[in-house]
């Protein structure tokens, strides 16, 4: 069977060399890279990844966590981390966490087995403090905006969106203003930001008008049957996680003769073609742009505490 030192003394190279184009070292000319591949190809060489494996301490991996699958936004951020992780000939391993603290850590475990060159972190549960003990054991790229010692932190301008949303619902004097969101805001950092920006523009206590649990265009058209009870003389706000949300909130709105910007605005998060359909103002985030550079941080500490701006 033939070997390394065999391609090597074929291709009239070094066998450290071929080893460089087998791991595809940046550093190889393209002629000689091309003869090596040549060789091996004519002789069907197969390289034996366990020994590279072993051999660099490297897997060539990467796993990224989110908490669910067929969403939106964790969907549009995955689509930006699979197109750079191509450019770089990365594999890909996805981590589905169902919310859960104890998969999250699971997940951390791989990192530690040296099963995964790095690790991104779409969403969390698990504690900061567990995110910072495991950065000993390779590179750990968080989708949050806070700080942390040994993270890379690459973010959307949530906040800023935010403050810009209940301006545009304070100019327009809605009142009540409702925001309908998936999580609580002790276990969702965008959902406090929400809360943390609708009373400092808005000047009112959020809590009578947050509502959790609000996942997708059913959630959305059911509580929209509470929303417009509260509908007086001024315009209802309402600020929804989705555009699917709001098709629901909408869909609800039409069929009880509720008018579109005369008797309620809505704002919505993602910027999809629904959005644009329904005709509502709806927050782009550059998601897949957030995922290209999430992984590009796990590489070049130039993205790290990056920040994504988004469009009204």
């Amino acid at each position: 069977m033939i070997n390394i030192r065999d391609i090597a003394k074929l291709s009239g190279v070094s066998v450290s060399t071929v080893s460089r184009v087998i791991n595809k070292h940046p550093h190889v000319s393209p002629k000689t890279r091309e003869t090596v591949l040549k060789v091996m190809e004519e002789h069907n060489y197969s390289v034996n990844r366990n020994a590279v494996k072993l051999s660099t301490g490297k897997t060539h991996t990467v796993g990224v966590i989110v908490p669910t699958v067929n969403h939106e936004t964790y969907d549009t951020i995955l689509q930006g981390i699979l197109t750079e992780a191509n450019k770089y000939d990365y594999k890909i391993m996805l981590l589905i966490s169902n919310y859960s603290a104890e998969r999250e850590v699971n997940f951390l475990n791989l990192l530690r087995d040296k099963e995964l060159d790095a690790l991104i972190f779409v969403s969390k549960i698990v504690e900061d403090e567990v995110l910072i003990q495991y950065s000993q054991y390779g590179t750990i790229a968080n989708c949050k905006r806070n700080q942390l010692p040994n993270i890379r932190i690459v973010h959307p301008k949530r906040l800023e969106s935010y403050l810009d949303i209940y301006n545009i619902f304070k100019k327009e004097e809605c009142f009540p203003v409702f925001v309908l969101v998936p999580k609580k805001r002790n276990i969702s950092q965008s959902t406090n930001e929400k809360c943390i920006a609708y009373e400092d523009i808005l000047s009112v206590t959020v809590d009578p008008y947050l509502n959790t649990q609000i996942f997708n265009y059913m959630d959305g058209y059911d509580y929209a049957e509470e929303i417009f009870k509260h509908k007086g003389e001024k315009k209802l706000g309402i600020h929804v996680n989705s555009d699917k949300i709001a098709a629901g909130v909408i869909q609800y709105a039409s069929e009880n003769n509720f008018i579109l910007h005369e008797d309620y605005i809505i704002i919505s998060e993602g910027n999809t073609l629904a959005g644009g359909l329904l005709g509502i103002t709806s927050i782009e985030y550059q998601l897949p742009l957030l995922g290209e550079v999430l992984f590009k941080s796990l590489f070049d500490e130039k993205y790290n505490n990056y920040a994504i701006d988004y469009f009204i």
